[in-house]
């Protein structure tokens, strides 16, 4: 499963407009910005953008604000849970900023889910 971030009122067709995570990874994000949502759906308001702007910010800049949420990958005979990386926090946090930025500049929100 994933979790799709997309800019409210923007075409489905324009593919730039949307980021997309695993729900591990989106749930991680979100916490690390303060939202708490078991269901996975939700929606920030243009004028919550600057707050998570800034947010974004913070956890790109700041090692131990992600530092809870980077795992080593482990694997047990058929089993394997796949690690989060720094980097691929870091990286995703950036795909989001640049979304967010985006949706900032037209006037419009986010949705996920």
């Amino acid at each position: 499963m994933s979790v799709t971030f997309y800019i409210t009122n923007i075409k489905n067709e324009d593919f730039d407009k949307q980021v997309n995570f695993s729900n591990q990874n989106a749930r991680a994000l979100l916490e690390m910005i303060g939202v708490k949502n078991e269901d996975l759906y939700g929606e920030f308001k243009g004028s919550e953008l600057s707050n998570v702007l800034q947010l974004l910010i913070l956890i790109i800049n700041k090692e131990e604000m992600r530092a809870k949420y980077v795992s080593e990958t482990y694997s047990e005979e058929n089993y394997v849970q796949v690690g989060v990386t720094d980097h691929s926090i870091v990286r995703r946090a950036t795909e989001l900023m640049d979304l967010v930025s985006q949706a900032k500049q037209l006037g419009q929100g986010i949705y996920w889910g």
